[in-house]
């Protein structure tokens, strides 16, 4: 039985494209609509926060250049509907689930209070 890769970003169609990143030991594999965002500046907060936590909030095409910390698109070269699925997690959202919790702390530009105090509640030796 063959498995299939989704895209990083959507995580729902597969992955037609393989998108060069600023680490060729990484790059972005994604569905044709979320390629063509990803180009234009035009992700979905969900779709910049999925691939922040695979690539880092500091690629080149994900960085605070483009996008806000929310994965609000800045410059966007296309119009962008955003529904209330499309939005990216928030702490709150996050917060008592640790891997969840640690895969929003790396889409942070800076780990802030918030952040660091609601890692603290969790376990030391999981975290």
């Amino acid at each position: 039985m063959a498995t299939t890769d989704f895209c990083e970003a959507c995580k729902t169609n597969e992955i037609n494209v393989v998108e060069a990143s600023d680490d060729p030991n990484q790059p972005y594999k994604l569905c044709n609509s979320c390629h063509e965002r990803l180009v234009k500046y035009s992700l979905r907060p969900i779709e910049w926060y999925n691939l922040a936590v695979v690539h880092s909030p500091n690629k080149f095409s994900l960085h605070d250049d483009f996008y806000e910390e929310n994965g609000e698109a800045c410059q966007p070269e296309e119009d962008i509907v955003v529904t209330k699925k499309d939005k990216a997690p928030t702490l709150r959202n996050v917060r008592d689930n640790l891997e969840s919790l640690l895969d929003f702390s790396i889409t942070r530009w800076f780990l802030e209070d918030d952040v660091i105090n609601a890692l603290k509640k969790h376990d030391i030796e999981r975290l």
